[in-house]
């Protein structure tokens, strides 16, 4: 009984620190002497591109958006505007419908119901597939994005390069932030995991061509890869990356097509955030559980490595405070097991410090501690949710400052 608390509890610590630490190192020093080489065009790529956008009470952000969309560096007979209001209550349809009155590239379909992100990007889908119909190929892009992302006048240009190669299916924007309301403590942590996940991202990317989900602020992806997103899905970027891996294409992001994104919002609305993105990541991992046992190289280890273990960890966490219960409760020296596993602790934090550090990432143990056990129990609360059964995927999107943008 002592071994089998003892080993449960390391067991549950290794895989935490594998999914955290030894996976990324792994990926790093794979991608020293493993890297994908894509076919890059000699000319500029131009294929078609309809961009996708679904907008609820977003009158904050709307000018600012459509301008930065506007002035994206892309022929303007080869990019179309598709964008949908989501039952917006507040000045957004006006806003909206003025700008679609003086571009004829912008159509805008306002729907005084709440479909839902998800909801409204099928619809909007539709309605391209209505006025190009069969003249769709696989060479015509969709690119979706949020209401509160800012373009660099690039990055669609960069992003569609990638296509030239007719294995890549989808690409992923670098999002970075810009600017935010948060407390100081929270955005510095928010925006140290930010930079985790893109070093992660683009290693996959580079080992594998296989990231595992884009950011969802703004990414790119085939037409013909679409797939509808089934109507109680709350994750939906993570559903449409997941099928193209699924149909045999390379995800990849591009860290050169940047994309602005400004989080204005208080603690409690980004745990709520968390813990509705983490009720879309279980319904995730059941509707793609056989991709665990995929034979296309890197999918599953990267699946099972990068997200599956950080969905499950805080169960094991959960774990390992049941195991140091047990060993006292039997009367198992407790300074043995506590200090072991506070070491273990430490010890990861402390190289996840060094490595912050040594980017350039200023780093407080006792905020990483507090993000990271935050983040956890925003997991779990998750998956408690989703355990209730999700009836649908319309959510209230976190309030804006009347600055963004600027």
């Amino acid at each position: 009984m002592e071994f089998l608390l003892y080993f449960t509890l390391f067991i549950s610590l290794f895989l935490i620190l594998y999914s955290y630490l030894l996976y990324p190192l792994h990926l790093y020093f794979l991608s020293k002497t493993v890297s994908k080489s894509f076919a890059a065009p000699s000319n500029p790529y131009l294929p078609r591109v309809f961009v996708l956008m679904s907008a609820h009470n977003e009158e904050k952000v709307i000018e600012n958006k459509l301008n930065s969309l506007l002035s994206i560096e892309y022929p303007d007979k080869n990019i179309f505007f598709y964008l949908g209001s989501d039952g917006s209550t507040d000045s957004t349809n006006e806003k909206l419908s003025r700008f679609s009155s003086k571009d004829a590239r912008i159509k805008f379909f306002p729907s005084s119901e709440r479909r839902g992100k998800p909801g409204m990007i099928n619809f909007l889908w539709n309605k391209i597939q209505e006025d190009f119909g069969d003249s769709l190929n696989n060479e015509d892009l969709l690119i979706l994005t949020d209401a509160d992302i800012l373009h660099e006048g690039g990055s669609f240009l960069k992003m569609a390069s990638h296509f030239y190669d007719p294995r890549i299916g989808l690409v992923d924007s670098h999002l970075l932030s810009i600017k935010g309301d948060l407390p100081p403590s929270t955005n510095q942590m928010e925006e140290k995991y930010m930079g985790w996940e893109i070093g992660i991202k683009s290693l996959e990317s580079r080992v594998y061509g296989r990231m595992m989900g884009p950011f969802g602020g703004c990414f790119a992806m085939r037409a013909v890869l679409f797939q509808e997103i089934p109507a109680t899905f709350l994750v939906d970027d993570f559903y449409l990356s997941m099928n193209v891996l699924n149909s045999g294409y390379y995800a990849i992001i591009d860290l050169e097509a940047l994309a602005f994104e400004s989080r204005d919002s208080n603690f409690r609305a980004e745990y709520f955030r968390k813990k509705r993105i983490s009720a879309g990541n279980f319904q995730n991992l059941f509707h793609f559980k056989k991709l665990l046992f995929s034979n296309k190289k890197g999918l599953s280890y990267s699946f099972f490595s990068h997200k599956v273990l950080r969905w499950l960890s805080p169960f094991l966490l959960v774990i390992m405070g049941l195991s140091m219960v047990g060993l006292l409760v039997i009367g198992y020296p407790f300074f043995i097991f506590a200090a072991s596993w506070l070491i273990g602790v430490l010890c990861f934090l402390i190289v996840v410090e060094k490595i912050l550090n040594s980017m350039g990432i200023s780093s407080s143990l006792g905020l990483q501690v507090f993000y990271f056990l935050a983040m956890n129990i925003a997991l779990l609360h998750g998956f408690i949710e989703y355990t209730k059964g999700i009836k649908n995927n319309v959510w209230q999107p976190t309030e804006r400052n009347n600055d963004h943008g600027n």
